[in-house]
């Protein structure tokens, strides 16, 4: 096999790695998704008001930034799929051509008119996912930490 073949192959499985730990966001969706209900159905029941509301807020405001995360965790788990589909035999695109394809139709799409024919490599993608991911976590915990403060101020004041 020859070295470059070899590279494409680590580089195919690199992204299929990262195809499967980004699918892992759904996860946390579903749970954001779940905790979110009660936090849209409890102001029809009571008004918040003072800390209550502020707590509150907070969790909706988690609640949609995991959301964006959750959008960009799918996107990324289609790309690195389709990347890991392309580098695996019989595939003959080397990944650093794809990835440079890649980045100029993403250029484009975004018009952001920086074309400077520059490519990020896949190791610098994969620490990109992983660190969406994280991201992505984060706001779910702070989603849900809110929302339990949100009852502990309402179980205080009760």
């Amino acid at each position: 096999m020859p070295p470059d073949s070899a590279d494409r192959l680590h580089d195919a499985a690199r992204a299929r790695l990262a195809a499967a730990m980004l699918s892992t966001g759904s996860v946390l969706d579903a749970w954001s998704r779940a905790l979110v209900l009660p936090a849209l159905l409890w102001p029809a029941i009571e008004r918040p008001a003072g800390m209550v509301l502020a707590t509150f807020a907070l969790s909706l405001c988690a609640a949609a930034a995991q959301a964006f995360c959750a959008w960009r965790t799918r996107l990324d788990t289609a790309i690195f799929a389709g990347w890991a589909s392309a580098w695996s035999p019989p595939s003959a695109l080397p990944p650093t051509d794809d990835l440079r394809h890649f980045d100029r139709a993403l250029t484009d799409w975004t018009q952001s008119g920086s074309a400077s024919g520059d490519c990020r490599p896949l190791g610098a993608r994969l620490h990109g996912a992983s660190r969406l991911l994280a991201r992505q976590a984060l706001w779910l915990s702070l989603q849900a930490a809110s929302l339990l403060g949100t009852v502990l101020l309402v179980a205080a004041a009760a």
